[in-house]
């Protein structure tokens, strides 16, 4: 987790992607209704969301200690099937929004902090597991 908020708050310092995570999040009515709302079709709507929010030119910042809090995961099975999702709903953003991407609507920092996230964290991962 402290790694994961590490990297998010260089994305963000950097001109990049800052990603909405889990529960906890605050979004600001008028964005909210610019996107067009909660997808009803995703798996992971904060992922969803994240990308709708910043096709729309919104920045989306960090909150390092939130009032939220959060229950975790308990049993690996649970685990495995929670990131599982995560890994499904991050794969569906890029193929629902690629068109967008590829146009460069994000802007060009977004769009290569994107990719190399995308290749950081989805490709070579993927491509990791026939090695194995």
């Amino acid at each position: 987790m402290a790694v994961d908020s590490y990297m998010q708050q260089r994305r963000i310092a950097l001109g990049g992607i800052g990603e909405l995570r889990g529960n906890g999040q605050f979004v600001r009515r008028a964005a909210l209704e610019r996107c067009g709302g909660w997808n009803e079709q995703t798996i992971t709507d904060d992922l969803d969301l994240t990308l709708r929010l910043h096709l729309d030119q919104w920045d989306i910042d960090l909150l390092m200690h939130p009032a939220v809090g959060e229950e975790g995961v308990t049993r690996l099975t649970g685990l495995w099937h929670q990131r599982n999702r995560w890994a499904e709903g991050g794969y569906q953003r890029y193929l629902d929004y690629w068109r967008m991407i590829a146009r460069n609507r994000l802007g060009t920092r977004k769009t290569i902090d994107l990719f190399l996230f995308w290749l950081t964290q989805y490709v070579l991962p993927t491509a990791a597991v026939p090695d194995f």
